[in-house]
């Protein structure tokens, strides 16, 4: 594979500076002042970027891993990157009204069809303002996600920003769950900077991911490849000191993913003798009693039990509607930790048929993507990076909750970017960035 032109915007200098600064907003937010610690966010990526919607692009990305409720953990809580992906959505009418046109691929019938099925349901058992916000979220973690990155900035450059940003805050993550470990064992790691552990979990499993695709697949060497490695251990840390059994199954199987795809058996060794020994460290500091709760999967184990009595009551639910369910309002006084079972209880067989079509067509848009991908780096990277958050985040809501802030969102606005491949490539300009950089 050819080496790929530097990508503007991301010098070596970014991968100290950003860092260092989120980690001291993200300490001013949770120790001292939230308004300040939430200015300083805001200025430190304008600061960097001018262009109002590249900016609130990479903004999404650069706060994914950092979902504490600006509001308070209410009906409506609203984590910072929500807000910006509000705001991306206020300027889809205006893209629209230039364009014509609004591209959603392949994944668009199957996913407005299910989402038409949980409003008919939910509407039929209308919990209020739960209900309304659980649709609103479901909206805006599929629809409105394939729309923004699909449409709003079709430079392929950009994307790999977005990324780089989100690995810079799994850096930072990263750190601040060694430290709440050193200080308060896996108790306080498990909620390091009050986040819960099956949000830090598949946050850092997607850490692993992107870094691992990019060493995989990227040929330049220097302080990025370095920094890379790094990224890797230290997500493979903090996944670790997260005790998130369901974020371990669904990282390995994106990492199995990675193998079968990407058939590159040397960088995967090379990527492998990092990651490993960085793990088997972490885990063999662990208390005991932390292993032992990672472990227990046990009926007796209470986190076993609670779950079982929740599929039971998310069933009976099911039974009593199977056609079209119970509404969405559902997941507000049960969760199954099972994303199929959760979808018969709120929305029925209809639902259900629902998802798993917009889910089979998310993975068609990839597949179509890497077609128009081959022999352009830069954008298979998209595709094959894409693809395996979107298996990870699928996998994970079928031990955990799926419907939630984090990298369910980010797994759809990755099929926007495959759209946006599709069509540059349709077009015949999938291959002119690469080109005028080249040149350049």
């Amino acid at each position: 594979m050819r080496p790929q032109a530097k990508q503007r915007g991301s010098s070596d200098g970014m991968f100290v500076v950003f860092p260092l600064a989120m980690a001291g907003a993200l300490f001013l937010f949770s120790n001292v002042s939230q308004e300040l610690g939430l200015g300083i966010m805001l200025l430190l990526v304008a600061s960097m970027f001018t262009a109002p919607i590249p900016f609130f692009m990479m903004a999404i990305f650069a706060f994914m891993p950092f979902q504490q409720s600006l509001v308070g953990e209410t009906a409506g809580n609203l984590s910072l990157s929500d807000g910006i992906a509000g705001l991306l959505c206020l300027t889809l009418p205006f893209t629209f009204m230039r364009r014509r046109r609004l591209d959603i691929g392949s994944v668009g019938v199957p996913l407005l069809l299910f989402l038409l099925v949980a409003t008919v349901s939910s509407i039929s058992y209308w919990g209020g303002l739960s209900t309304a916000v659980s649709l609103g979220r479901m909206f805006m973690g599929t629809l409105a996600a394939v729309l923004i990155f699909a449409n709003s900035d079709n430079r392929l450059s950009l994307v790999h920003r977005c990324f780089t940003f989100y690995l810079m805050a799994t850096n930072v993550l990263s750190v601040f769950a060694v430290i709440a470990f050193l200080q308060g064992g896996t108790q306080a790691s498990m909620y390091t900077l009050g986040l819960n552990k099956n949000f830090i979990g598949p946050v850092l499993g997607c850490g692993i991911i992107i870094s691992l695709l990019y060493l995989m697949t990227d040929s330049r060497r220097g302080l990025r490849r370095s920094w890379l490695m790094l990224t890797l251990a230290m997500a493979g840390i903090g996944i670790v000191l997260s005790l998130s059994r369901g974020a371990w199954i669904a990282t390995s199987v994106g990492f199995l993913f990675i193998l079968l795809t990407t058939r590159n058996a040397k960088a995967l060794v090379i990527s492998t003798l990092v990651l490993v020994p960085a793990l088997a460290l972490i885990w063999r500091n662990l208390p005991e009693e932390a292993t032992t709760y990672a472990t227990d999967i046990s009926t007796k184990s209470y986190q076993i039990r609670t779950r079982i009595d929740s599929i039971g009551v998310a069933m009976e639910a099911f039974e009593s509607s199977p056609v079209m369910g119970v509404g969405v309002g559902l997941r507000k006084t049960v969760e199954p930790h099972n994303v199929v079972l959760l979808t018969l209880a709120e929305t029925g067989i209809a639902g259900l048929i629902g998802f798993l079509g917009m889910c089979a067509a998310g993975f068609y848009t990839f597949w179509i993507a890497a077609k128009w991908a081959r022999g352009e780096p830069q954008a298979m990277q998209i595709v094959l990076i894409g693809s395996t958050i979107l298996l990870v985040s699928i996998v994970h809501g079928m031990m955990d909750v799926y419907w939630r802030r984090g990298i369910g969102f980010m797994g759809w606005a990755c099929v926007g970017m495959a759209v946006n491949i599709i069509r540059l490539g349709r077009s015949g300009r999938l291959h002119e960035e690469p080109r005028r950089k080249a040149a350049a």
